[in-house]
């Protein structure tokens, strides 16, 4: 039987995410840089357990004149 992956979005910074993070020889950034960044992480788990991070940073984007949150 296969298992289910949850997939989750964090708004906080936790110390197993940096951790998978620093581990996985990706982005290597300490706590207070993803604070700093106000970083949120979409999140990939099976069994309580992380297999997968993306990190991402708000932008502000120009678009047809207007600047729009990403």
């Amino acid at each position: 039987m296969e298992k289910k992956i949850k997939f989750l979005i964090v708004r906080k910074v936790k110390h197993d995410i940096v951790n998978y993070l620093n581990n996985t020889g990706g982005t290597n950034r300490s706590i207070s840089s993803f604070k700093a960044n106000k970083i949120i992480f979409l999140i990939a788990k099976i069994d309580h357990r992380i297999v997968g991070c993306i990190p991402l940073e708000p932008r502000k984007i120009l678009l047809n004149k207007k600047i729009i949150n990403s």
